[in-house]
């Protein structure tokens, strides 16, 4: 055991500062450490996250876009507006062949690409049935051209943007995972940091204490010593201190020097 009251002023009060100043260096560096952390989550989120999901769902649109195309082909059969809807449908894939690049080059989780694999099966199936359901149209082949896309082409559709569900879904459960990892992170930083200034504040606190001499072995010490263990001076509150006979480490400015 360290015996404090055999250690100097100075030396207890450069002990004492030097301990506040290492929790305040620790509270800032606990601090910083969660900045980062959550820093990091909040990149994830809006960088590489959330713009997958608009890609995703802009191929959604970009599908459904053809769809209406292919239905308005076989309702109309105006060759000039039979042309508009071909031109709307080169550009949808066009835009899609985009976002697909764009997914392919910010997917690097092995799940995620698993999940961009089946999409793109998904898409090649599609593209065989809207071929073959264009070949139909063109035609004029209006009751093939029905029967094939009500019992065909609509379930490989629905299959087709089942997979990119799955691929958004899996985005969001991410951003859901980040942003939990970040209101921990936060939780527990705001703990520790709490910790660390209630424990550098009753630090300063008790820094005056190191001014005085030891208070064992005073007579006020021995009096709350004898008071504690007597009933018959318990009932005396507040304690009648008896006066200190120990001289006081700092001699007052009027005090005569000795002869």
């Amino acid at each position: 055991m360290f015996d404090f009251s055999s250690w100097r002023v100075r030396t207890r009060l450069t002990v004492g500062f030097g301990v506040v100043c290492v929790l305040l260096v620790a509270s800032v560096v606990m601090g910083l450490m969660a900045m980062g952390r959550m820093g990091a989550d909040l990149k994830a989120v809006v960088a590489d996250h959330f713009p997958r999901i608009v890609a995703a769902t802009n191929l959604s649109t970009q599908i459904d876009v053809i769809a209406i195309a292919l239905r308005n082909m076989m309702l109309n059969a105006d060759a000039a507006d039979r042309e508009r809807q071909t031109q709307v449908i080169a550009q949808s894939h066009q835009e899609v062949v985009r976002l697909f690049d764009t997914l392919d080059k910010t997917l690097p989780e092995p799940k995620d690409r698993a999940l961009l694999q089946q999409v793109k099966e998904q898409r090649a199936l599609y593209l065989a049935g809207q071929e073959e359901l264009l070949g139909f149209i063109r035609s004029d082949q209006t009751d093939q051209s029905r029967e094939y896309l009500a019992s065909k082409l609509r379930p490989v559709l629905a299959s087709y943007k089942a997979s990119i569900g799955a691929l958004v879904e899996s985005e969001k459960n991410a951003i859901v995972t980040a942003g939990t990892d970040a209101r921990d992170t936060a939780v527990n930083a705001r703990n520790t940091l709490i910790g660390l200034g209630v424990t550098a504040l009753l630090l300063a606190a008790a820094l005056p204490c190191c001014w005085q001499r030891p208070w064992a072995g005073s007579p006020r010490a021995a009096w709350c010593v004898s008071w504690a263990a007597s009933p018959a001076l318990r009932p005396m509150w507040p304690v009648p201190w008896p006066e200190a006979t120990s001289p006081s480490p700092l001699p007052s400015k009027t005090a005569t020097p000795p002869a």
